[in-house]
């Protein structure tokens, strides 16, 4: 397991004896200025900035730092007041905290353990505190801090969009006001439900939902339960929404009210997506990076499990895998040309569990095993790869793979 490392910047030597009494559980690295360009190698969990002076004239030297937004950092001061414009100015730099002198055993070990992220330093590109209000207020996308750990969190507090907010990732889940609503819909009216949520402000033909949800019973029966679902459907919503009819009838159909905001997970998976794509296609990479990581954090589960035969539902599945791999696929390979190889083995897998037989995916892996030392499993891997291409199609590993492995083997 690595070693939980910190950062200590500035004259800090009267203090490092303390910090190092104080914090036995980490690594404290002293790094000189001239050498914060070389930071992010360390992949630190957490930086303490300490600021002998004005804090004004100390953060004016953390400007051009580009790892003060990626990495959480902690400012250490002697000043017995700050003015507030000087806390502001730090949080809207990316200071994540303050933490006075001389050091308090307690509240320092508190901070520390609040504000440490053992995570890859691209994943705390979230932790940016100006570029999640900036996002969510444009795009609606969560905060990137919680979507970082939908998978780690308890249900009831990771969504923190206000209004009614649908998660179609896994189990379909519907919350109100950062609250989740009751399970008491049948699952029949649940998949009707997520059909409108994910079709929100589309108009959707009566005889289109009898087809999709009644398409063995006659028309005249399949209109009637379509009136009832939305009829309880209207009745599950009122308490939280008032009598106000969401689902509006339309002509010879329906539509869930466009003016009336929804958010979806699936939105901001597709906004996240989006945004990192363009991005990427004005070369812009480090600041791609962030969105890909949220839409990787925001597809937990398969869209719509409960649902896995409905053709609607598997349409849409297949099409958000894709995708999915896309992100995957970018990710991994910028870690790659980084020679992260550590980062790149999770994606890689991950991308595995979705489509097992993509070979180039399992050459990435060959390869970060062989990077880091690890050649039982880069041999282990090609062995699976070339089990599975000889089990359903009969076909040999492609000359590129073999010679990867034949590097590995003999060079």
């Amino acid at each position: 397991m690595p070693l939980k490392t910190i950062i200590a910047l500035g004259e800090m030597e009267a203090y490092f004896q303390v910090l190092t009494e104080y914090l036995t559980e980490y690594r404290i690295v002293p790094v000189l200025q001239k050498d914060w360009s070389k930071i992010e190698r360390y992949f630190p969990g957490l930086i303490l900035f300490y600021t002998p002076g004005p804090i004004g004239k100390s953060l004016k030297l953390l400007e051009q730092q580009t790892w003060v937004r990626k990495i959480p950092t902690l400012l250490i001061h002697s000043s017995t007041k700050i003015a507030a414009k000087d806390i502001a100015a730090a949080y809207e730099l990316g200071i994540v905290d303050c933490i006075p002198l001389p050091f308090d055993q307690e509240l320092l070990l508190q901070k520390i353990q609040a504000s440490y992220r053992p995570m890859s330093w691209f994943r705390r590109l979230f932790n940016r505190r100006t570029l999640e209000k900036k996002t969510y207020k444009a795009t609606g996308i969560l905060p990137s801090y919680y979507a970082s750990n939908l998978v780690e969190r308890d249900a009831s507090t990771q969504v923190l969009a206000k209004g009614l907010y649908a998660r179609l990732f896994g189990s379909f889940q519907l919350y109100f006001d950062q609250e989740l609503l009751p399970d008491t819909l049948s699952k029949k009216d649940k998949n009707v439900l997520a059909y409108f949520l994910f079709h929100h402000g589309q108009f959707l033909h009566r005889d289109k939902l009898m087809d999709l949800f009644w398409p063995d019973v006659i028309p005249e029966a399949a209109r009637n339960s379509l009136h009832v679902a939305i009829s309880h459907l209207r009745s599950y919503l009122r308490p939280y929404l008032g009598e106000i009819k969401v689902i509006k009838h339309q002509n010879e159909g329906y539509i869930f009210d466009p003016d009336h905001a929804v958010i979806t997970d699936v939105q901001q998976f597709r906004a996240s997506c989006q945004s990192g794509w363009e991005a990427l296609k004005n070369q812009k990479c480090e600041a791609a990076l962030p969105y890909l990581e949220q839409a990787s954090n925001l597809y937990t589960k398969e869209f719509l499990r409960e649902f896995l035969y409905e053709e609607w539902s598997s349409r849409e599945r297949e099409a958000l895998q894709e995708a999915l791999l896309a992100v995957l696929k970018s990710l991994a390979v910028h870690y790659q040309k980084q020679g992260a190889y550590e980062q790149v083995i999770p994606l890689a897998e991950r991308m595995l569990l979705i489509a097992p037989f993509l070979e180039d995916v399992h050459r990435l892996l060959i390869e970060a095993f062989a990077e880091l030392n690890m050649r039982g499993r880069a041999l282990n891997q090609y062995q699976k790869c070339r089990a599975l291409l000889m089990s359903h199609f009969e076909a040999e590993p492609s000359p590129e793979t073999e010679n990867l492995v034949a590097k590995l083997r003999f060079g």
